[in-house]
């Protein structure tokens, strides 16, 4: 969270604590008073504030002590950051059940008020007072300098700071009313800040303080006041002596603005000077000067020496008799030149003292003339010191009277020359103003007119939009019905396909046996026909061989010892033969 920032409260008191101040957000478990206990307590605290008072120098009114020597009163390291002085710190304590008591019986005494008449022989009464304190010291803000045990810190306090004094302690309680029971413990602290009044409050959780914080932060007291509710989340209270003041180890004191004269715990900013504010504040500081010093925060520009005609800008000499600008001798030379066209005989160092003779060629800045012979002499430092002495001082007293005036003079008409800017200024603003606003006007009524048009537009198009909405279920509803109609036609190609997948499955088995049995066939096929030719053969053979016997061509003995060759068939064919063969 970047409103947490846990601070560190530590009262500053002369001589020993004598009040109690300390607090911690860490929980302690101890045994709670009972309720006997609780009643002595307060019959004891009513006992004591009856009491007649003792005569003391506590008693003072709430002011600041101005008859306190200061050269007297020693000066600490702590002391002189600010010249801070001790004043009167009064401390009142109202315990989380006495507040939560309080404000129910005033509640149920306005509403008894409003249904009947008042009981007279029961009247509600509160009895003794808070625990007031009363010291002198310092009240201080720290906060934690490691960022790191600031974020472990488990603030369960919040103070409530610059809270009005018209605001009574029974106003306070209606307001944060809705919170008490959240509440353990309530500290009210008056300082030596006039018509204000700080409220430390102590809860039960860390939980109950942040939502308290972002309840109630930045809350106005009432509808008639502007004052708001500031809250500052606090770690812990600590009550200590000066002497023990210095020992602020790993922690950082928190400035307070001169501006607004409240603490500065976060939006610093710290300007030229050195002198720290609230941003807001200083935004809000209309003037380019401190609020404080008067430091000019954004310095005069200053006019850049450059010679005239090489614009050098060092080693450059200044003539005293029209102002010319120029360069060394050990540069390009042109204060020289100007003495050559001009015969303007003395120049002086731009930044220095030092005044140059170009006619005798010696420095000058050293020659006095004396009062009987007129002559020119060295003036020799401290020769004449004590007879010139009222002569010197008177004279530089009247120079620094016309320097003086002549810089306030400059001074009148810069800051007139300003005022004329700053009026002409805020006319030019003015009609700026003006031709803005009435530009504004324009635009607010060419907008308004646009946004007639868009609202006719917008009643058409929501109509437009009902009609769309209409068609656009009819289409919804044909859509539904065909996409029905499709899956059923997809259910049945479905089918369809399965069947022919069946169907093709039996025509290849039918296929491949009607090829088998061709296969089969054509084999048969041509064993019968070679068995064919053979016959055929054989018996054109016995043919012919019967004819050349029969016309005795051929003898029986020829025939015996002849041999018959036939043609080697293919290796298929001999195959069948031996197959025929082996039939036979």
């Amino acid at each position: 969270m970047s409103f947490y920032v846990p601070l560190v409260l530590r009262l500053e008191i002369k001589g020993k604590s004598v009040v109690n101040f300390n607090e911690s957000s860490k929980l302690e478990i101890a045994a709670s008073p009972s309720e006997g206990e609780r009643t002595r307590r307060r019959l004891m605290s009513g006992m004591k504030k009856r009491s007649p008072p003792a005569p003391s120098d506590t008693d003072a009114p709430l002011a600041l002590d101005r008859k306190c020597d200061r050269n007297t009163s020693p000066i600490t390291n702590f002391a002189c950051a600010g010249r801070r002085t001790y004043s009167e710190v009064v401390l009142e304590t109202y315990e989380g059940d006495r507040l939560t008591q309080c404000s129910e019986s005033s509640a149920h005494t306005s509403k008894l008020g409003s249904e009947a008449p008042p009981d007279i022989s029961h009247i509600n009464y509160y009895y003794g007072n808070p625990c007031v304190e009363k010291t002198e010291g310092i009240l201080h803000f720290f906060k934690y300098s490691d960022e790191g045990l600031a974020k472990q810190a488990q603030c369960r306090m919040l103070c409530m700071i610059s809270v009005p004094s018209h605001q009574t302690i029974r106003d306070l309680i209606s307001l944060i009313g809705p919170s008490l029971h959240y509440i353990e413990r309530l500290k009210i602290v008056r300082d030596s800040k006039p018509n204000q009044f700080m409220v430390i409050i102590k809860f039960k959780t860390h939980n109950d303080t942040v939502q308290f914080f972002e309840e109630y932060n930045g809350m106005q007291f009432n509808s008639l006041e502007p004052e708001h509710c500031r809250l500052l989340f606090v770690d812990r209270l600590e009550c200590t002596s000066d002497s023990d003041i210095f020992d602020i180890s790993g922690l950082t004191e928190l400035p307070t603005c001169t501006v607004c004269l409240e603490r500065m715990d976060d939006g610093v900013l710290t300007i030229l000077c050195n002198h720290t504010f609230h941003a807001v504040c200083l935004q809000q500081w209309t003037d380019t000067t401190c609020p404080v010093c008067r430091f000019v925060q954004t310095p005069e520009l200053e006019a850049d020496q450059r010679c005239v005609d090489c614009s050098q800008t060092t080693d450059l000499w200044l003539c005293l008799v029209c102002g010319n600008v120029g360069c060394g001798r050990y540069a390009s030379a042109h204060a020289f030149r100007h003495f050559e066209e001009t015969a303007h005989t003395f120049c002086l160092q731009v930044g220095g003292e030092r005044v140059w003779d170009y006619a005798g060629d010696n420095y000058v800045h050293r020659l006095i003339q004396t009062d009987t012979e007129g002559k020119l002499v060295e003036y020799q430092r401290g020769v004449t010191q004590d007879v010139e002495k009222d002569d010197k001082i008177e004279g530089m007293k009247m120079e620094y009277t016309c320097l003086l005036t002549s810089q306030l003079e400059n001074q009148r008409k810069f800051f007139e020359a300003r005022l004329n800017d700053v009026e002409r200024a805020m006319c030019n603003m003015e009609k700026l103003t003006h031709t803005q606003m009435e530009d504004l006007e324009r635009k607010l009524a060419i907008s308004s007119n646009e946004i007639r048009v868009l609202t006719k537009e917008l009643d058409e198009n929501k109509s437009l939009k009902s009609s769309f909405e209409k068609k656009h279920q009819t289409a919804l509803n044909k859509l539904n019905k065909v996409t029905s109609e499709l899956n059923e036609e997809r259910s049945m190609n479905t089918m369809l396909r399965s069947d022919q997948q069946k169907w093709k499955e039996n025509l290849d088995k039918a296929t491949k046996e009607r090829k088998e049995i061709e296969t089969f066939l054509r084999t048969q096929i041509k064993d019968m026909e070679e068995q064919v030719r053979d016959l055929m053969v054989h018996f054109d053979a016995k043919d012919k061989l019967e004819t050349h016997m029969a016309n005795s061509h051929v003898t029986q003995e020829e025939v015996e010892s002849s041999q018959i060759g036939v043609n080697s068939p293919s290796k298929e064919s001999n195959l069948r033969k031996g197959r025929r063969s082996g039939r036979k």
